[in-house]
Parts: structure tokens; C-alpha cells; sequence
């Protein structure tokens, strides 16, 4: 995404892990992914009134893997809200020295789940209605090319296969999907109809634009 001083993220999601042992991890990089750094870490200042990451809703220092990874984990069965913003500008050190921020060119933000060998049947970490939004103080939150949701079917697929709606002018857009892990696994021109059968069962993203217009979402291939 492009630089912004106050660079805010928010999603809906819900989870279903088995606690301590599986969970979601919200990561950022400043170099175009060769490290991550959890949002949690050295420069969150939640409470603090300084410049660093601020969160609302999110995973605390005790929710955490035997990994030591601080993470969403256990059971939250309805959809809730979570937020976290970038007050002051994007952090790059892990451990603050020479403070927290810097103003690199482009910046990632991922999901990653985390899981043990153990196997079972929970549902995982689903995620919906991602949206990025600017604040420039003074002034109100403006959203940046905010995303709408398109009706896909089936979703949940059990073949893979997603059905897109109709759009107007749909000759213009472009449609990517991206893996759990943030690697984007399809780029092509807008089609109603798409197949990721050789893909393995999880959670997938969509991003559908024109340059002005932008739809995203979640697949679920089970």
C-alpha cells in the first residue's frame, strides 16, 4: 500500500482454534516482505499517547502460541470487529532503536495463520470486510478507495469452483486472488467464473478494480 502518516486497517473476522497451539497473527513489512514484524510487538503504544501502532480489540501480551507468537486463538464464534492503525507513520524496529518510524516507499500488511502438526476439525481464522482508510488530522476519517462486497457463489465451494456476479463495464476490471499467506496465486481480466480446484481446501482473498471501483472478500474452498 502507499505511505500515509495515519494509516488505519479494519476488519471483521471470527476464529475457532485450538488455544495455544493454533492462531492468527496480523504482521507488517517495510521491506517488501523479506521480514515481518507482528503489529503487537515493540512499537505497539496502545494507552501510551505516543506515536506507534495503536489497536482496538485485538490479541493481548498473555494470548499467546507455544510458539510465543501473540495471536488470536481459541474460540470466537460470532463476527467481531478489530482495528489497528499506524499513528505517526510505519514502524520499522523491532526493539525501537532509533525509534519506531520510518517512510519506506511501499508497505505489506499480512495475515498468517499459524498452526501445529496436530490435526482437527475447527474451523480456523475467517476473515471478511477488510478496508483501509487515511486519517490526516485535523479532519475526519477519509476512506481510500473503500471495498465493496460482491455476492459469490457457491461460497463455500467443495470443487473450487467461485461464480462472479455480472459487473457493468466488467471488460475493465482486473481479478487477483491471494493465499492465506498474502502470495497472490491468480491474476487475470474479470471473469464470472473462476477455478481453483488445483489449489488445496482453506481460505483464499479476492480483489476485483477498475482503478476506481474496488471489490474484495474471502473464498472458502472446502
Amino acid at each position: 500500500m502507499p505511505f500515509s502518516l495515519y494509516t488505519i486497517i479494519d476488519f471483521w473476522h471470527r476464529y475457532q482454534t485450538t488455544a495455544k497451539h493454533d492462531g492468527g497473527v496480523v504482521e507488517f513489512s517495510q521491506d517488501n516482505g523479506k521480514t515481518w514484524q507482528n503489529v503487537k510487538g515493540a512499537c505497539n503504544r496502545d494507552g501510551s499517547g505516543e506515536p506507534g501502532i495503536l489497536t482496538t480489540n485485538f490479541y493481548s501480551t498473555i494470548d499467546t502460541l507455544t510458539t510465543e507468537e501473540r495471536s488470536f486463538n481459541g474460540i470466537h464464534d460470532s463476527m467481531q470487529y478489530s482495528r489497528l492503525q499506524f499513528w505517526g507513520g510505519y514502524a520499522i524496529s523491532p526493539y525501537g532503536s532509533g525509534g519506531c518510524f520510518g517512510y519506506p516507499d511501499n508497505f505489506f500488511i499480512r495475515f498468517r495463520f499459524i498452526s501445529d502438526s496436530v490435526a482437527d476439525t475447527l474451523a480456523g481464522w475467517i476473515i471478511d470486510s477488510i478496508k483501509i482508510e487515511h486519517d490526516m488530522y485535523p479532519g475526519s476519517v477519509a476512506n481510500i478507495n473503500k471495498p465493496k462486497a460482491i455476492n459469490i457463489f457457491p461460497n463455500p465451494s467443495h470443487n473450487g469452483t467461485f461464480i462472479f456476479p455480472a459487473l457493468k463495464d466488467e471488460q475493465d476490471y482486473s481479478l487477483e486472488v491471494y493465499n492465506a499467506m498474502g502470495n497472490r496465486i491468480v491474476k487475470m481480466s474479470y471473469q464470472q467464473s473462476i477455478d481453483l480446484s488445483q489449489y488445496a481446501k482453506g481460505l483464499y482473498f479476492y480483489k476485483v478494480s477498475d482503478g476506481t471501483e474496488y471489490y474484495s472478500g474471502w473464498l472458502l474452498k472446502e
